[in-house]
């Protein structure tokens, strides 16, 4: 089997970019290791691993012109959404959604400041440190430091536990709890092999 030919193809077809190279190593790595058409492919992140001290230019760019040109197929295996909660027990929470935020506001209401009263007006119990994380979260929705509990527990629970979230994080002087976090979606990462095309040109005397 010669490689002569799909080194020169890549090379015509993409004579205008710097990594010409870096493409035809990640080429015959694909066929080495048997990533053809036939094949479940292999993510873009075990490529980079593999090749990473390799390749003069990044995976990502190689890949993309060895797509560009026809050798190399992007696809997903399942056109599937993950929902992830790192800080949840299941981190893959789809199906429970809501009740994974709902646990999450919770878990963020536990870590509120207390209020306390003075002169029958509710305030903030601070150490004097600066902006507790009660005030970041009402400054974040324009609220009263007393209506952040209530404000939470209504409504649509992800959209506020990442909102509340998405404001702590910004905030510097507080840090995300442990028992909390955002809600995300995620899709399936791309996997990549060779195209019929590319076989064809290996396959070539």
């Amino acid at each position: 089997m010669s490689h002569k030919h799909i080194q020169q193809t890549i090379s015509a077809l993409k004579q205008g970019t710097r990594s010409t190279d870096s493409q035809i190593i990640v080429s015959h790595w694909l066929l080495s290791n048997r990533y053809g058409p036939a094949s479940k492919g292999i993510k873009r992140s075990s490529i980079k691993a593999e090749l990473s001290t390799q390749l003069t230019y990044t995976t990502k760019t190689s890949l993309s012109h060895l797509i560009d040109i026809g050798l190399v197929e992007e696809f997903l295996e399942r056109d599937i959404t993950y929902t992830i909660a790192e800080w949840h027990p299941e981190t893959f929470v789809m199906g429970m959604v809501e009740e994974a935020a709902a646990e999450g506001i919770e878990a963020l209401i536990d870590d509120l400041e207390p209020l306390e009263s003075e002169e029958g007006k509710p305030t903030i119990a601070t150490d004097g440190s600066g902006i507790t994380l009660r005030e970041v979260i009402a400054d974040a929705f324009d609220l009263y430091p007393d209506e952040v509990e209530p404000f939470l527990q209504k409504g649509d629970p992800l959209e506020r536990l990442n909102d509340a979230v998405e404001a702590i994080e910004e905030s510097v002087e507080h840090e995300v709890g442990n028992d909390y976090g955002p809600i995300e979606f995620r899709n399936a990462a791309y996997r990549y092999r060779l195209t019929d095309t590319a076989i064809q040109l290996y396959e070539l005397d």
